[in-house]
Parts: structure tokens; sequence; C-alpha cells
């Protein structure tokens, strides 16, 4: 990894992202992540307590683009951090990836 890469990766992990997830029936089926922007996300390692779609989720990482997946939707991103909002109870359940 060059330093530049190394430097975009880490600003991306700077920044949260609020996002929703999706099941999409495709290949036979697998979670997204749809963000408030309309980016697609295909998340790599997205814990088994967060794959409820219309969850809305905030959450932290980088693009992985020198990754190939069957699923052909979305980019492939790596989580480092996600949490559950939920607007109506202002509670949050955060799980650091570690």
């Amino acid at each position: 990894m060059t330093e530049l890469s190394a430097a975009r990766q880490h600003n991306a992990d700077d920044n949260w992202l609020d996002a929703e997830v999706c099941y999409i029936e495709l290949e036979g089926g697998f979670f997204g992540l749809l963000t408030n922007d309309g980016k697609r996300l295909l998340p790599l390692n997205l814990p088994k307590a967060f794959c409820k779609p219309g969850a809305k989720v905030k959450l932290r990482g980088h693009e992985q683009r020198e990754i190939m997946t069957i699923q052909q939707w979305g980019t492939p991103f790596h989580l480092t951090q996600i949490e559950f909002i939920d607007p109506e109870s202002n509670s949050k359940l955060h799980n650091p990836l570690i």
C-alpha cells in the first residue's frame, strides 16, 4: 500500500456515513448499504446483528476497490464501525468492528 492510498483509507475512516440496510435478492441474496446520498456499498464484514432490512445505520470504513465480488452490486466496503440509529427513542447500539 502506498502512502497516498493509506492516507485516503485513513481519511475515509474518519467520516461517518448514514445509510439504510437493504436485502438484495440477487446471486442467492445478500445485504447492502444504501447511503443517504445514493451510493451503494457492499459490506464485506457486516455483523449479523445489523442484517435487518430497513434499519438505519451510521457507519465508518473504507472502500476496497481492489476486490472482485460475485454480487455485481455496490462498491466493496470494509466497515470499521457501525451503529443503529433509532430516531424514535434516540437510542444507539454501538458496535465498533475490530
